[in-house]
């Protein structure tokens, strides 16, 4: 804008936004416009007129602390004056990694940088997570990743797998079985029993520990026939196992012959009766007990 003079000129003050602004202005002009010195109409100044945008306003921008701002793109006032973008649950980025707000369309984000890279809304390291081992969504069966790589998930079985010598008699139409301690946290894949007759169909199944007593059902076996062998039946459901106490439960529908050994006195035997073919509780009913006996089951996992 030029500096225009003229030799005689008057004050115009006009009310915006709560103050005063004084502009010069032509005696002649009526309507306090300041013309360009070379008179072109596209050069005309008006001052600021109620309702308009005056010297104290921001446009499509906001005011913020005497500051206009873009509240869209602004991480120091994203969606609103003073509202601050920070890593927030994010915490402190690994060594190598680096984590920086941004503001898009208002809404708070995450830059990622080093080695972090954008997964599901999350900033991590593909080489090392074992959810995003190696890309986004590769999660690892064994709960390890390093350089970009799962680590091998190692099969194991928890329980009584070796023959405890002596042959039961499993009446039917009981659900009955004892406690096993899973040290790491594991997926299951089957159940095992080492029958020592052919004939009778048996369900299996597992439960969560509560108070020392079997509690909810986490999976269990299809009916399958014993064949005097030692057997691994499929989980209905690979469920993933939490480190903890677990109660190991089997049912027959006629007397079943198992491995077996009524030489553990510090182990103890919970059971209810049930129907065989009914569906299982899904919450394992208040158990009777007794000592001293332990069974030829497990359970297969992958760690």
């Amino acid at each position: 804008m030029r500096r225009v003079s003229f030799a005689t000129v008057a004050v115009l003050s006009v009310a915006c936004g709560g103050r005063v602004l004084a502009y010069d202005a032509p005696d002649a002009g009526d309507d306090g416009s300041i013309p360009p010195e070379d008179g072109s109409a596209s050069d005309v100044v008006s001052p600021p007129k109620d309702g308009g945008t005056d010297v104290g306003s921001c446009g499509a921008k906001t005011m913020c602390n005497s500051t206009c701002v873009d509240t869209t793109t602004d991480p120091q006032n994203c969606g609103a004056c003073a509202k601050v973008c920070d890593v927030g649950d994010a915490g402190a980025p690994p060594d190598g990694g680096t984590l920086t707000p941004t503001c898009a369309a208002g809404t708070c984000g995450l830059q990622c940088g080093g080695i972090l890279s954008p997964c599901s809304g999350n900033c991590v390291d593909t080489s090392a997570d074992p959810l995003n081992c190696g890309s986004c969504g590769n999660a690892c069966d064994a709960g390890s990743c390093s350089n970009a790589v799962c680590a091998m998930a190692t099969t194991v079985k928890v329980g009584n797998v070796a023959d405890l010598g002596a042959v039961s008699s499993h009446w039917p139409n009981y659900l009955l079985g004892t406690s096993i301690q899973v040290t790491k946290t594991s997926k299951l894949l089957s159940f095992g029993v080492l029958s020592k007759g052919s004939g009778p169909q048996a369900i299996m199944a597992l439960y969560t520990d509560s108070a020392g007593s079997p509690g909810t059902l986490v999976t269990n076996t299809a009916a399958f026939t014993l064949t005097s062998s030692s057997q691994e039946v499929a989980a209905s459901t690979q469920a993933t196992l939490p480190v903890g106490t677990y109660w190991l439960v089997a049912e027959y529908d006629k007397t079943g012959a198992i491995g077996y050994t009524a030489s553990a006195p510090s182990v103890t035997t919970k059971y209810v009766t049930h129907t065989f073919g009914s569906p299982l509780p899904a919450s394992f009913p208040a158990p009777s007990s007794y000592a001293g006996q332990q069974f030829n089951y497990w359970i297969g996992v992958s760690q």
